[in-house]
């Protein structure tokens, strides 16, 4: 079932510009519409966000946007960040050069231990590339722009599967979230933008939301989590920007709105590099709960074989840094 959550100026508003040739359809205000249930589910939304001025005649680039919060988020919880009115995202993305398509999180795994990892479980890759391929059938979508983003719980998940997908993706927005273990040469050929806000976790009053009061644990999203990527990418070669502003964990404050912006300009000239000419497969591979994945192909490079022993990823601040080992079984 098809829902319109809420347009601009009542409807959306499509000229028909012609020239000899050609026709072109651009959008000249923003909309949010969604379809529910979830493809092959009976629960869950896709929200797409189409911003004002893209040519909707031409394949467009996409961002598919993972959105945070917690075990008890409702299905709504995309709308938090895209309601034209009231989202905290707004009206930055009125002139985004993409379309974003906006899952809900799926629901809780039976026996997973943190209820804050829904983007991390199991499966969640497929939950994605359902995603993506539900927005190609509703947009023309040039499948080598796309774009894996994610905020708070969703920056959890965008850490995690953008090391499971790279190859995949055209880039990947990691914005103040965090990471348990990671090899990030996995994201070799896949360019990363980095946000955080260096005050997420302070306990100044003016940066304590969602936790009735009380400042955040900064082992939860603090930015020691970000400048460690930072370091650990600039360190294997891998193309990030990275974008620390000076507030807080809200996507809605002036630093993160400016980032978002710089992110939005970032995306332009990125395309999927499907050959890219540095590159590495790296299995297990992952952030988060449960454990590591494994990976048996990544472009070009595909693992044939693999003998028994423990794979060496690079543990996060919250962990102090220090090694975490992960158990490998032989192929075969």
């Amino acid at each position: 079932m098809k829902n319109v959550v809420r347009l601009v100026a009542v409807a959306v508003v499509v000229s028909l510009m012609f020239a000899p040739g050609s026709a072109v359809a651009v959008t000249e205000a923003p909309s949010l519409t969604y379809d529910a249930p979830f493809p092959g589910s009976d629960t869950g939304r896709i929200y797409y966000f189409v911003p004002k001025g893209l040519d909707l005649s031409k394949p467009a680039p996409l961002l598919v946007f993972m959105h945070g919060g917690n075990g008890k988020s409702p299905d709504t919880s995309p709308e938090k960040y895209l309601d034209l009115k009231t989202g905290t995202m707004m009206p930055t993305l009125y002139d985004a050069p993409f379309i974003v398509a906006a899952p809900s999180a799926p629901p809780v795994a039976k026996d997973a231990p943190k209820k804050n990892s829904r983007w991390c479980q199991p499966g969640t890759t497929k939950y994605i590339e359902d995603t993506i391929d539900a927005a190609c059938r509703k947009f023309k979508i040039d499948r080598d722009r796309v774009f894996l983003g994610g905020h708070s719980m969703g920056g959890f998940g965008a850490y995690h599967l953008a090391q499971l997908m790279p190859d995949r993706l055209a880039g990947a927005l990691l914005s103040a979230g965090a990471w348990n273990q990671a090899d990030f040469r996995s994201l070799l050929g896949t360019p990363v933008f980095i946000m955080h806000g260096r005050s997420d976790c302070s306990p100044e009053k003016k940066y304590i939301i969602g936790t009735n009061g009380r400042p955040r644990p900064h082992g939860w999203t603090g930015v020691s989590f970000a400048r460690a990527a930072d370091e650990l990418m600039t360190r294997y070669g891998v193309e990030h920007m990275y974008a620390e502003h000076a507030d807080g964990h809200s996507i809605a404050s002036d630093g993160a709105k400016e980032a978002t912006r710089r992110f939005m300009e970032w995306t332009k000239d990125k395309r999927r590099a499907p050959y890219a000419r540095k590159t590495a497969l790296v299995t297990p591979v992952g952030s988060w709960h449960p454990a590591a994945e494994l990976v048996s192909k990544a472009r070009w490079l595909e693992l044939l074989e693999a003998t028994g022993g423990c794979a060496r990823l690079h543990g996060s601040p919250r962990g102090g840094g220090a090694e975490r080992r992960v158990r490998v079984l032989p192929t075969g």
